[in-house]
């Protein structure tokens, strides 16, 4: 969406700039649909970063509990101590 909309921004504003230099009615439309579509792309890196963060945190705790499950069997299933 932020994409689009920041496509259809430019190319608005280009319209106005080179074909439409009498008429200025559309130079401020172009603007706000450029800025807020900045706005929805820039939401939408954020929203993807956050996303990738959470699954990795997701991920590494599952691996270290994991890994304290496969340690911990290793501890109590060993050979029994010398100082028994």
């Amino acid at each position: 969406m932020g994409v689009m909309g920041l496509i259809l921004g430019v190319l608005l504003l280009l319209y106005t700039h080179f074909l439409a230099a009498q008429r200025d009615a559309l130079l401020a439309p172009g603007w706000v649909i450029a800025a807020v579509s900045q706005l929805f792309l820039l939401l939408g890196v954020v929203m993807n970063i956050s996303a990738g963060l959470n699954q990795t945190n997701r991920e590494v705790a599952w691996r270290v509990t994991a890994l304290t499950e496969r340690l911990h069997r290793i501890e109590t299933g060993g050979p029994p101590s010398a100082s028994n």
